[in-house]
Protein backbone atom coordinates (compact mmCIF):
# COMPACT_ATOMS: atom_id res chain seq x y z
CA UNK A 1 0.00 0.00 0.00
CA UNK A 2 1.00 3.64 -0.75
CA UNK A 3 1.33 6.10 2.63
CA UNK A 4 0.07 8.99 1.93
CA UNK A 5 -1.10 9.64 5.26
CA UNK A 6 -4.79 10.85 6.80
CA UNK A 7 -4.59 14.51 6.54
CA UNK A 8 -6.79 16.24 3.59
CA UNK A 9 -4.51 17.11 1.06
CA UNK A 10 -6.40 18.74 -1.59
CA UNK A 11 -6.00 16.92 -5.19
CA UNK A 12 -4.00 19.73 -6.85
CA UNK A 13 -1.39 19.61 -4.10
CA UNK A 14 -0.56 16.20 -4.88
CA UNK A 15 -1.26 16.31 -8.61
CA UNK A 16 0.15 19.52 -9.06
CA UNK A 17 -2.96 20.65 -10.96
CA UNK A 18 -3.59 23.62 -9.08
CA UNK A 19 -4.12 25.89 -12.06
CA UNK A 20 -6.78 24.17 -13.32
CA UNK A 21 -8.70 24.02 -10.24
CA UNK A 22 -8.04 27.68 -10.19
CA UNK A 23 -9.24 27.95 -13.61
CA UNK A 24 -12.11 26.13 -12.75
CA UNK A 25 -13.19 28.10 -9.74
CA UNK A 26 -12.60 31.27 -11.75
CA UNK A 27 -15.21 29.71 -14.94
CA UNK A 28 -17.69 28.98 -12.31
CA UNK A 29 -18.10 32.16 -10.55
CA UNK A 30 -18.03 34.16 -13.77
CA UNK A 31 -20.45 31.61 -15.40
CA UNK A 32 -22.85 31.91 -11.90
CA UNK A 33 -22.73 35.62 -12.07
CA UNK A 34 -23.93 35.67 -15.48
CA UNK A 35 -26.43 33.18 -15.02
CA UNK A 36 -27.38 34.78 -11.67
CA UNK A 37 -28.13 37.98 -13.58
CA UNK A 38 -29.64 36.73 -16.90
CA UNK A 39 -31.82 33.88 -15.03
CA UNK A 40 -32.48 35.65 -11.77
CA UNK A 41 -30.65 33.12 -9.71
CA UNK A 42 -28.88 34.40 -6.91
CA UNK A 43 -29.50 31.53 -5.23
CA UNK A 44 -27.01 29.74 -6.99
CA UNK A 45 -24.77 32.55 -6.81
CA UNK A 46 -24.64 32.44 -3.19
CA UNK A 47 -24.00 28.08 -3.56
CA UNK A 48 -21.32 28.80 -6.00
CA UNK A 49 -19.71 31.54 -3.53
CA UNK A 50 -20.20 29.25 -0.26
CA UNK A 51 -18.34 26.59 -2.85
CA UNK A 52 -15.09 29.01 -3.80
CA UNK A 53 -14.66 30.10 -0.55
CA UNK A 54 -12.51 27.35 1.27
CA UNK A 55 -11.87 28.31 4.52
CA UNK A 56 -15.73 29.46 4.80
CA UNK A 57 -14.89 32.42 6.56
CA UNK A 58 -16.79 34.66 4.55
CA UNK A 59 -14.91 36.64 2.35
CA UNK A 60 -13.58 35.18 -0.96
CA UNK A 61 -9.69 35.95 -1.97
CA UNK A 62 -8.14 36.50 -5.08
CA UNK A 63 -6.26 33.14 -4.42
CA UNK A 64 -9.60 30.99 -3.51
CA UNK A 65 -11.18 32.77 -7.16
CA UNK A 66 -8.33 31.84 -9.10
CA UNK A 67 -6.58 35.71 -9.38
CA UNK A 68 -9.34 35.53 -12.20
CA UNK A 69 -9.53 38.84 -13.83
CA UNK A 70 -13.24 39.20 -12.68
CA UNK A 71 -12.11 39.28 -9.44
CA UNK A 72 -9.85 42.59 -9.65
CA UNK A 73 -12.90 44.13 -11.28
CA UNK A 74 -15.16 43.53 -8.82
CA UNK A 75 -13.01 44.84 -6.13
CA UNK A 76 -13.19 47.81 -6.51
CA UNK A 77 -11.79 48.95 -3.27
CA UNK A 78 -8.54 46.64 -3.44
CA UNK A 79 -9.24 45.24 -0.16
CA UNK A 80 -8.44 42.31 -1.90
CA UNK A 81 -11.38 39.94 -0.87
CA UNK A 82 -15.10 39.79 -1.39
CA UNK A 83 -18.44 39.81 0.84
CA UNK A 84 -21.19 37.83 -0.29
CA UNK A 85 -23.25 40.60 -0.16
CA UNK A 86 -20.75 42.51 -2.73
CA UNK A 87 -20.92 39.71 -5.11
CA UNK A 88 -24.96 39.26 -4.85
CA UNK A 89 -25.00 43.73 -5.62
CA UNK A 90 -23.01 42.97 -8.69
CA UNK A 91 -25.36 39.63 -9.71
CA UNK A 92 -28.43 42.24 -8.79
CA UNK A 93 -27.43 45.21 -10.80
CA UNK A 94 -26.64 43.02 -13.60
CA UNK A 95 -30.12 41.20 -13.30
CA UNK A 96 -31.42 44.64 -12.94
CA UNK A 97 -30.16 46.25 -15.66
CA UNK A 98 -30.21 43.23 -18.39
CA UNK A 99 -34.22 42.80 -17.71
CA UNK A 100 -35.23 45.90 -16.87
CA UNK A 101 -35.22 49.23 -18.93
CA UNK A 102 -35.24 51.76 -16.43
CA UNK A 103 -32.58 50.30 -14.15
CA UNK A 104 -31.01 52.73 -11.89
CA UNK A 105 -27.71 54.97 -13.17
CA UNK A 106 -25.60 53.26 -10.40
CA UNK A 107 -27.03 50.18 -11.26
CA UNK A 108 -25.66 50.52 -15.08
CA UNK A 109 -22.68 51.89 -14.03
CA UNK A 110 -22.39 49.02 -11.92
CA UNK A 111 -22.72 46.54 -15.02
CA UNK A 112 -20.60 48.44 -17.32
CA UNK A 113 -17.60 48.41 -14.86
CA UNK A 114 -18.34 44.67 -15.00
CA UNK A 115 -18.58 44.34 -18.77
CA UNK A 116 -15.47 46.47 -19.12
CA UNK A 117 -13.26 43.51 -18.89
CA UNK A 118 -9.85 45.91 -19.57
CA UNK A 119 -10.86 48.72 -18.07
CA UNK A 120 -10.34 51.12 -20.90
CA UNK A 121 -13.92 52.96 -20.33
CA UNK A 122 -15.06 51.10 -24.12
CA UNK A 123 -17.46 48.20 -24.29
CA UNK A 124 -16.37 45.94 -27.75
CA UNK A 125 -18.82 43.27 -29.09
CA UNK A 126 -17.13 41.05 -27.77
CA UNK A 127 -18.16 42.36 -24.44
CA UNK A 128 -21.21 41.75 -24.26
CA UNK A 129 -23.06 38.85 -22.70
CA UNK A 130 -25.36 39.61 -25.84
CA UNK A 131 -23.32 40.32 -29.25
CA UNK A 132 -26.75 41.29 -31.01
CA UNK A 133 -27.82 43.79 -28.51
CA UNK A 134 -24.21 45.63 -29.82
CA UNK A 135 -26.27 47.88 -32.35
CA UNK A 136 -29.03 48.56 -30.53
CA UNK A 137 -26.42 50.26 -28.06
CA UNK A 138 -23.73 51.81 -30.35
CA UNK A 139 -25.58 54.94 -31.47
CA UNK A 140 -23.00 57.02 -32.93
CA UNK A 141 -21.88 53.74 -34.74
CA UNK A 142 -18.08 53.78 -33.39
CA UNK A 143 -17.67 50.66 -33.11
CA UNK A 144 -17.89 50.85 -29.05
CA UNK A 145 -19.99 51.41 -26.52
CA UNK A 146 -19.42 53.85 -23.69
CA UNK A 147 -21.17 54.27 -20.56
CA UNK A 148 -23.21 57.31 -21.57
CA UNK A 149 -24.36 55.01 -24.82
CA UNK A 150 -25.82 52.48 -21.84
CA UNK A 151 -27.67 55.22 -19.94
CA UNK A 152 -28.97 56.79 -22.71
CA UNK A 153 -30.11 53.40 -24.85
CA UNK A 154 -32.59 53.41 -22.16
CA UNK A 155 -35.02 50.36 -22.24
CA UNK A 156 -34.36 49.80 -25.37
CA UNK A 157 -31.98 47.73 -25.35
CA UNK A 158 -33.29 45.33 -21.93
CA UNK A 159 -33.51 41.91 -22.23
CA UNK A 160 -36.61 40.21 -21.54
CA UNK A 161 -37.48 39.07 -18.17
CA UNK A 162 -38.38 35.60 -17.35
CA UNK A 163 -42.38 35.12 -17.85
CA UNK A 164 -43.71 35.61 -14.34
CA UNK A 165 -44.23 32.84 -12.05
CA UNK A 166 -41.31 30.84 -14.06
CA UNK A 167 -38.87 28.67 -12.01
CA UNK A 168 -35.03 29.55 -13.74
CA UNK A 169 -32.51 27.32 -12.49
CA UNK A 170 -29.16 26.92 -13.13
CA UNK A 171 -27.44 24.99 -15.83
CA UNK A 172 -27.47 21.25 -15.24
CA UNK A 173 -24.06 19.72 -15.24
CA UNK A 174 -24.43 17.55 -17.94
CA UNK A 175 -25.59 20.39 -20.35
CA UNK A 176 -21.86 20.64 -21.70
CA UNK A 177 -21.60 18.67 -24.60
CA UNK A 178 -17.79 18.59 -23.45
CA UNK A 179 -17.28 15.55 -21.20
CA UNK A 180 -13.67 13.95 -20.58
CA UNK A 181 -12.94 11.31 -17.68
CA UNK A 182 -12.86 12.36 -14.05
CA UNK A 183 -11.48 11.10 -10.98
CA UNK A 184 -14.40 8.94 -8.71
CA UNK A 185 -14.18 7.41 -5.33
CA UNK A 186 -12.39 4.00 -5.80
CA UNK A 187 -14.44 2.56 -3.31
CA UNK A 188 -18.19 2.82 -4.58
CA UNK A 189 -17.16 1.73 -8.28
CA UNK A 190 -15.82 -1.36 -7.14
CA UNK A 191 -12.30 -1.09 -6.95
CA UNK A 192 -10.89 -3.40 -4.30
CA UNK A 193 -13.41 -6.24 -4.78
CA UNK A 194 -12.81 -9.47 -6.21
CA UNK A 195 -14.00 -10.17 -9.78
CA UNK A 196 -16.05 -13.08 -10.35
CA UNK A 197 -14.21 -15.68 -13.04
CA UNK A 198 -15.90 -14.55 -16.10
CA UNK A 199 -15.75 -16.73 -19.21
CA UNK A 200 -15.49 -15.87 -22.98
CA UNK A 201 -14.42 -17.44 -26.29
CA UNK A 202 -11.94 -15.23 -28.13
CA UNK A 203 -12.36 -14.44 -32.50
CA UNK A 204 -10.38 -17.60 -33.15
CA UNK A 205 -13.00 -19.69 -31.00
CA UNK A 206 -11.00 -21.06 -28.04
CA UNK A 207 -13.01 -20.55 -24.70
CA UNK A 208 -11.12 -19.06 -21.61
CA UNK A 209 -11.63 -17.38 -18.55
CA UNK A 210 -10.08 -14.75 -16.48
CA UNK A 211 -8.76 -17.38 -14.15
CA UNK A 212 -6.19 -17.88 -16.98
CA UNK A 213 -3.95 -15.23 -16.25
CA UNK A 214 -3.42 -16.44 -12.62
CA UNK A 215 0.50 -16.32 -13.54
CA UNK A 216 0.46 -12.67 -14.57
CA UNK A 217 1.22 -9.76 -12.61
CA UNK A 218 -1.66 -8.30 -14.08
CA UNK A 219 -4.27 -8.16 -16.35
CA UNK A 220 -5.92 -5.40 -18.51
CA UNK A 221 -9.45 -5.95 -19.66
CA UNK A 222 -9.52 -3.50 -22.51
CA UNK A 223 -13.07 -2.78 -23.70
CA UNK A 224 -12.41 -1.45 -27.66
CA UNK A 225 -14.30 -1.31 -30.71
CA UNK A 226 -14.16 -0.41 -34.32
CA UNK A 227 -17.21 1.81 -34.81
CA UNK A 228 -16.99 3.93 -31.54
CA UNK A 229 -15.27 7.33 -33.00
CA UNK A 230 -13.75 7.84 -29.26
CA UNK A 231 -13.00 4.08 -28.28
CA UNK A 232 -10.59 4.23 -32.02
CA UNK A 233 -8.90 7.43 -30.81
CA UNK A 234 -7.54 5.45 -27.48
CA UNK A 235 -6.47 2.21 -29.72
CA UNK A 236 -2.59 3.30 -30.53
CA UNK A 237 -2.55 4.31 -26.73
CA UNK A 238 -3.26 0.33 -26.01
CA UNK A 239 -1.31 -1.12 -28.33
CA UNK A 240 1.54 0.98 -26.84
CA UNK A 241 0.97 0.24 -23.38
CA UNK A 242 0.71 -3.31 -23.90
CA UNK A 243 4.22 -3.41 -25.90
CA UNK A 244 5.81 -1.23 -23.16
CA UNK A 245 4.24 -3.80 -20.75
CA UNK A 246 4.48 -6.98 -22.20
CA UNK A 247 7.97 -7.83 -21.18
CA UNK A 248 7.33 -6.82 -17.09
CA UNK A 249 4.06 -9.72 -16.79
CA UNK A 250 1.48 -7.85 -17.64
CA UNK A 251 -1.19 -9.22 -20.08
CA UNK A 252 -3.93 -7.74 -22.17
CA UNK A 253 -7.70 -9.22 -23.39
CA UNK A 254 -9.32 -6.78 -25.68
CA UNK A 255 -13.25 -7.01 -25.51
CA UNK A 256 -15.73 -5.76 -27.98
CA UNK A 257 -18.98 -5.16 -26.63
CA UNK A 258 -20.47 -3.44 -29.82
CA UNK A 259 -22.88 -6.17 -31.66
CA UNK A 260 -22.54 -5.05 -34.98
CA UNK A 261 -18.95 -4.59 -35.21
CA UNK A 262 -18.21 -7.21 -37.91
CA UNK A 263 -15.39 -9.89 -38.00
CA UNK A 264 -14.22 -8.44 -41.08
CA UNK A 265 -13.60 -4.77 -39.50
CA UNK A 266 -12.11 -6.75 -35.99
CA UNK A 267 -9.28 -8.01 -38.33
CA UNK A 268 -8.33 -5.10 -39.32
CA UNK A 269 -8.47 -3.51 -36.37
CA UNK A 270 -5.94 -6.18 -35.45
CA UNK A 271 -3.66 -5.59 -38.20
CA UNK A 272 -4.01 -1.97 -38.33
CA UNK A 273 -2.94 -1.50 -34.50
CA UNK A 274 -0.98 -4.96 -33.70
CA UNK A 275 -3.00 -5.76 -30.92
CA UNK A 276 -1.22 -9.40 -29.47
CA UNK A 277 -3.37 -10.06 -26.56
CA UNK A 278 -6.81 -12.55 -27.25
CA UNK A 279 -9.64 -10.72 -28.21
CA UNK A 280 -13.61 -11.40 -27.46
CA UNK A 281 -16.33 -10.76 -29.69
CA UNK A 282 -18.26 -10.22 -26.46
CA UNK A 283 -22.02 -10.01 -29.00
CA UNK A 284 -23.96 -11.14 -25.89
CA UNK A 285 -22.38 -8.50 -23.61
CA UNK A 286 -21.70 -11.03 -21.00
CA UNK A 287 -18.59 -10.44 -20.13
CA UNK A 288 -18.51 -6.37 -20.03
CA UNK A 289 -21.58 -6.71 -17.98
CA UNK A 290 -19.95 -9.38 -15.22
CA UNK A 291 -17.50 -6.18 -15.21
CA UNK A 292 -20.15 -3.32 -14.61
CA UNK A 293 -18.41 -1.86 -17.92
CA UNK A 294 -20.39 0.86 -19.03
CA UNK A 295 -18.53 2.73 -22.22
CA UNK A 296 -16.56 1.53 -25.04
CA UNK A 297 -14.08 2.85 -23.74
CA UNK A 298 -13.42 1.82 -20.16
CA UNK A 299 -10.49 -0.67 -19.05
CA UNK A 300 -9.98 -3.04 -16.13
CA UNK A 301 -6.55 -3.89 -14.20
CA UNK A 302 -6.68 -7.08 -12.25
CA UNK A 303 -4.19 -8.47 -10.14
CA UNK A 304 -2.97 -12.02 -9.57
CA UNK A 305 -5.89 -12.67 -7.40
CA UNK A 306 -8.18 -10.93 -9.71
CA UNK A 307 -9.01 -7.69 -7.22
CA UNK A 308 -9.67 -4.66 -9.21
CA UNK A 309 -6.88 -2.55 -8.61
CA UNK A 310 -8.22 0.08 -11.52
CA UNK A 311 -11.24 0.82 -13.51
CA UNK A 312 -11.56 3.86 -15.64
CA UNK A 313 -10.34 5.52 -18.77
CA UNK A 314 -6.71 4.93 -20.41
CA UNK A 315 -5.80 8.37 -19.71
CA UNK A 316 -7.71 12.25 -19.78
CA UNK A 317 -6.87 12.69 -23.58
CA UNK A 318 -10.29 11.95 -25.01
CA UNK A 319 -13.90 12.04 -24.04
CA UNK A 320 -16.81 13.34 -25.57
CA UNK A 321 -16.13 16.22 -27.69
CA UNK A 322 -13.29 16.44 -25.97
CA UNK A 323 -9.62 15.94 -26.68
CA UNK A 324 -6.30 17.38 -25.49
CA UNK A 325 -3.23 17.47 -28.07
CA UNK A 326 -0.96 15.86 -25.31
CA UNK A 327 -2.52 13.53 -22.45
CA UNK A 328 -1.64 15.09 -19.14
CA UNK A 329 -1.98 12.21 -17.19
CA UNK A 330 -1.98 8.05 -18.31
CA UNK A 331 -4.00 6.89 -15.87
CA UNK A 332 -3.67 3.18 -17.18
CA UNK A 333 -0.07 3.03 -17.74
CA UNK A 334 0.49 4.67 -13.91
CA UNK A 335 -1.76 1.73 -12.31
CA UNK A 336 0.15 -0.82 -14.11
CA UNK A 337 3.29 0.68 -12.89
CA UNK A 338 1.82 1.34 -9.02
CA UNK A 339 0.37 -2.28 -8.92
CA UNK A 340 3.86 -3.93 -10.73
CA UNK A 341 5.36 -2.15 -7.41
CA UNK A 342 3.36 -3.36 -5.21
CA UNK A 343 1.40 0.04 -4.11
CA UNK A 344 -2.48 1.04 -4.96
CA UNK A 345 -2.68 3.02 -7.46
CA UNK A 346 -2.67 6.51 -7.10
CA UNK A 347 -5.59 7.59 -8.89
CA UNK A 348 -7.57 4.05 -8.78
CA UNK A 349 -10.44 5.06 -10.76
CA UNK A 350 -12.16 7.60 -13.46
CA UNK A 351 -15.03 7.82 -15.64
CA UNK A 352 -14.34 6.38 -19.03
CA UNK A 353 -16.40 8.74 -21.56
CA UNK A 354 -17.12 6.99 -24.71
CA UNK A 355 -20.02 5.24 -26.73
CA UNK A 356 -22.15 4.03 -23.55
CA UNK A 357 -22.92 0.03 -23.58
CA UNK A 358 -26.94 0.40 -21.61
CA UNK A 359 -29.00 3.47 -23.25
CA UNK A 360 -31.26 2.59 -19.86
CA UNK A 361 -28.91 2.96 -17.62
CA UNK A 362 -25.14 3.23 -18.10
CA UNK A 363 -24.79 4.51 -14.65
CA UNK A 364 -26.64 1.31 -13.21
CA UNK A 365 -23.96 -0.71 -15.34
CA UNK A 366 -20.90 1.06 -13.68
CA UNK A 367 -21.92 0.04 -10.33
CA UNK A 368 -23.06 -3.59 -11.06
CA UNK A 369 -18.86 -4.64 -9.97
CA UNK A 370 -20.21 -3.68 -6.43
CA UNK A 371 -23.54 -4.94 -5.89
CA UNK A 372 -23.06 -8.32 -7.22
CA UNK A 373 -25.45 -11.17 -5.65
CA UNK A 374 -22.33 -13.01 -3.53
CA UNK A 375 -22.07 -14.36 0.21
CA UNK A 376 -19.53 -12.09 1.71
CA UNK A 377 -16.84 -14.59 3.29
CA UNK A 378 -13.33 -13.44 4.83
CA UNK A 379 -11.62 -14.47 1.90
CA UNK A 380 -13.47 -13.15 -1.06
CA UNK A 381 -14.17 -10.04 0.44
CA UNK A 382 -13.33 -8.51 3.68
CA UNK A 383 -9.39 -9.08 3.60
CA UNK A 384 -9.40 -6.88 0.32
CA UNK A 385 -11.46 -3.87 2.54
CA UNK A 386 -8.88 -4.22 5.36
CA UNK A 387 -6.15 -4.48 2.48
CA UNK A 388 -7.00 -1.35 1.41
CA UNK A 389 -8.42 0.81 4.30
CA UNK A 390 -6.75 -0.55 7.52
CA UNK A 391 -3.51 -2.74 7.30
CA UNK A 392 -1.83 0.56 6.57
CA UNK A 393 -1.73 1.17 10.72
CA UNK A 394 -3.12 -2.32 11.52
CA UNK A 395 0.07 -4.65 10.76
CA UNK A 396 2.64 -6.03 12.98
CA UNK A 397 4.72 -3.57 14.15
CA UNK A 398 2.46 -0.64 13.49
CA UNK A 399 0.66 2.13 14.79
CA UNK A 400 -2.47 0.86 15.14
CA UNK A 401 -3.38 -1.25 18.78
CA UNK A 402 -3.30 -4.13 16.90
CA UNK A 403 -2.88 -6.12 13.94
CA UNK A 404 -5.77 -7.08 11.29
CA UNK A 405 -3.65 -9.46 9.06
CA UNK A 406 -5.27 -12.64 8.95
CA UNK A 407 -8.94 -13.91 9.83
CA UNK A 408 -8.20 -14.89 13.39
CA UNK A 409 -6.85 -11.15 13.90
CA UNK A 410 -10.41 -9.90 12.25
CA UNK A 411 -12.44 -12.39 13.88
CA UNK A 412 -10.66 -12.13 17.11
CA UNK A 413 -11.42 -7.80 17.08
CA UNK A 414 -14.60 -8.00 15.58
CA UNK A 415 -16.21 -6.41 18.28
CA UNK A 416 -14.22 -3.13 18.66
CA UNK A 417 -14.40 -2.71 14.95
CA UNK A 418 -17.61 -2.95 14.44
CA UNK A 419 -17.78 -0.01 17.17
CA UNK A 420 -15.12 1.68 16.05
CA UNK A 421 -16.70 1.75 12.24
CA UNK A 422 -20.38 2.33 13.04
CA UNK A 423 -18.86 5.59 15.26
CA UNK A 424 -17.27 6.98 11.88
CA UNK A 425 -14.00 7.25 13.42
CA UNK A 426 -12.26 4.15 11.75
CA UNK A 427 -10.63 4.44 9.05
CA UNK A 428 -9.40 7.93 10.34
CA UNK A 429 -10.78 10.55 7.75
CA UNK A 430 -12.60 13.91 8.94
CA UNK A 431 -12.51 16.08 6.06
CA UNK A 432 -16.52 17.31 5.79
CA UNK A 433 -17.85 14.94 3.34
CA UNK A 434 -19.26 15.77 -0.59
CA UNK A 435 -22.56 16.66 -1.36
CA UNK A 436 -24.65 13.64 -3.13
CA UNK A 437 -23.54 12.65 -6.85
CA UNK A 438 -19.88 14.67 -6.48
CA UNK A 439 -16.32 13.04 -6.70
CA UNK A 440 -14.19 13.40 -3.65
CA UNK A 441 -11.96 16.37 -3.48
CA UNK A 442 -9.25 14.85 -1.38
CA UNK A 443 -6.76 12.73 -3.72
CA UNK A 444 -5.94 10.44 -0.53
CA UNK A 445 -9.60 10.21 1.04
CA UNK A 446 -9.52 7.71 3.21
CA UNK A 447 -13.31 7.63 3.66
CA UNK A 448 -14.85 4.26 3.48
CA UNK A 449 -17.20 3.62 0.86
CA UNK A 450 -20.68 2.94 0.96
CA UNK A 451 -20.52 -0.68 0.01
CA UNK A 452 -17.57 -1.13 1.64
CA UNK A 453 -18.88 -0.30 5.23
CA UNK A 454 -22.15 -2.11 4.29
CA UNK A 455 -20.62 -5.38 3.97
CA UNK A 456 -17.96 -5.20 6.53
CA UNK A 457 -20.67 -4.40 9.20
CA UNK A 458 -22.79 -6.84 7.96
CA UNK A 459 -19.85 -9.89 8.03
CA UNK A 460 -18.58 -8.48 11.53
CA UNK A 461 -22.61 -8.56 12.60
CA UNK A 462 -22.51 -12.05 11.64
CA UNK A 463 -20.63 -15.50 12.33
CA UNK A 464 -17.29 -13.98 10.07
CA UNK A 465 -17.47 -17.04 7.81
CA UNK A 466 -13.94 -17.88 6.41
CA UNK A 467 -14.90 -18.71 2.92
CA UNK A 468 -12.70 -20.26 0.45
CA UNK A 469 -8.95 -19.45 0.51
CA UNK A 470 -8.76 -20.12 -3.15
CA UNK A 471 -10.61 -16.36 -3.55
CA UNK A 472 -7.90 -14.60 -1.43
Amino acid sequence: MSPIGNSPLPRGVITRMSWKTLLCAAVVLTSAVLVAAEKRSLAYLEEQFKRLDADHDGKLTAAEAGNADWFKQLDRTGKGYLTLDEVKQTGRAIQSALTEGNAPAANLELLFRWLDKNGDGKLTRDELPRKESFDRLDLNHDGVVTLEELKSAGSSWAFPAPPKGATVGAPKPDESPREGPKIVHAGDVGVGRLVADLKFTDINGKPGKLSDYKSSKALVVALTGTSCPVTKRYAPALARLEKEFADQGVAFLFVNPTATDSLDSIKADLKTHGFAGRYVRDVDGSLAKGLGAATTTEVFVLDAARTLTYRGAVSDQYGLAYSLDVARHDYLGDALTAVLAGHEPLIAATTAPGCALDGKSSEKNSRALTSAATSVTYHNRISRILQNNCLECHHTGGVGPFALETYDDAKAHAGMMKKQIERGVMPPWFASPEKTGEPSHWLNDRSLAAADKRDLLAWLASDQPVGKPADA
